[in-house]
């Protein structure tokens, strides 16, 4: 019963929006994990690809692009999407600016401007680490027809 009040709580969105009010660093910590070796997969992958952007959906503060960023010298652009504004207020103080951009809006005309600006039309990579679970299946689909050409 309590893992069932636990997980229900997990999935909610105004849990991730809100989490920060009840784990007051929650954000900053998961932003300092960007050392941890399970992260060197994405930077990994980047560097083996040859990536040169990268979306991450769920970006929370960011840990995953500093690593990509602390493991790769050349120049990456990123797009990070949390719904959670305290946590990307962290990863924007904290990360090169110039070649990022965060938001707690997705929309397929923002994706555009932001791609049109640094000169792409598609993403290399696009990150989707430990979130997919906390969307029903149907946003899952939903999802990846409206944002799967990028």
């Amino acid at each position: 019963m309590l893992n069932n009040i636990k997980n229900f709580i997990q999935k909610n969105r105004f849990y991730w929006q809100y989490r920060h009010i009840v784990q007051r660093d929650v954000w900053l910590n998961y932003y300092n994990s960007y050392k941890s070796p399970r992260r060197n997969f994405y930077s990994d992958y980047v560097k083996i690809n040859g990536c040169k952007s990268v979306f991450e959906f769920g970006c929370a503060s960011a840990p995953n692009f500093k690593n990509i960023q602390s493991n790769i010298k050349s120049e990456i652009f990123f797009f990070g999407y949390d719904i959670n504004k305290k946590a990307l207020k962290i990863a924007k103080e904290n990360l090169d600016i110039k070649t990022t951009i965060f938001s707690n809006i997705l929309s397929v005309k923002k994706l555009q401007q932001s791609l049109s600006i640094m000169g792409y039309k598609s993403f290399d990579v696009a990150i989707y680490d430990r979130v997919l679970y906390l969307i029903n299946e149907s946003e899952v689909k939903n999802h990846f027809q409206e944002y799967g050409k990028f």
